[in-house]
């Protein structure tokens, strides 16, 4: 159920569900991508502004991020997952893409589709305000 609409020079239309969560669609880098805004109790159209400046962050630094998640999940990768398939860390960073972004005032999560590695299960990375890293996990 839509609550809210708000138009976007950049984000286009961003519809407020009823969860309380803004979500628009976005092509970036020739991917349909999700965008999730997550104001809690700041005002959202400070937190879209703001996003703006992280999401072109993020495209500038996309392999940073994969790479994270390689280096942190990379041992999870077993015959149990990948039928005895080993990759490289550069194996995995290329299978990853990304489908949603989740951004808040001070971080933002990362959804990549797992490319097959964790048989169809998201790859999760979570960024902290600096723009760092600070964990990835396998949800889905």
């Amino acid at each position: 159920m839509i609550i809210e609409e708000i138009n976007d020079e950049f984000w286009g239309q961003i519809i407020k569900d009823s969860c309380d969560f803004y979500l628009c669609n976005k092509s970036i880098a020739g991917l349909d991508i999700e965008i999730v805004f997550i104001p809690d109790e700041g005002d959202i159209m400070e937190l879209i502004e703001n996003s703006k400046d992280m999401i072109q962050y993020y495209l500038g630094n996309e392999k940073k991020y994969k790479l994270f998640a390689a280096e942190n999940l990379g041992h999870f990768v077993t015959e149990s997952w990948n039928q005895g398939e080993l990759l490289t860390h550069q194996q995995f960073v290329d299978k990853m893409q990304i489908e949603s972004i989740t951004i808040g005032f001070d971080s933002f999560d990362l959804a990549y589709d797992d490319g097959g590695i964790f048989n169809g299960h998201l790859i999760m990375v979570f960024v902290d305000g600096e723009r760092n890293p600070t964990g990835a996990d396998i949800a889905g």
